[in-house]
């Protein structure tokens, strides 16, 4: 009767802890994806953000010649 009780309340205890490494282990996938998307945007953002820099610093140089050397 004891080691019966003893070997159900083991199981318990045991579907319990594979329960929770479940749990971290999704949790943890998780978190690596938000991880790389987070990373994925932020790196497309930033080379958005140069590609446009590049184009603004371009218009400002053709402005800039053209002012100083166009047709007046």
């Amino acid at each position: 009767m004891l080691s019966e009780k003893w070997r159900i309340q083991r199981q318990t205890e045991e579907i319990k802890q594979e329960n929770v490494d479940k749990t971290r282990r999704r949790h943890s996938a998780h978190t690596s994806c938000e991880q790389v998307t987070r990373f994925s945007s932020t790196s497309a953002k930033e080379a958005n953000d140069h590609k446009q820099l590049t184009r603004a610093e371009s218009s400002l140089r053709i402005v800039m010649f053209l002012s100083c050397w166009g047709p007046n």
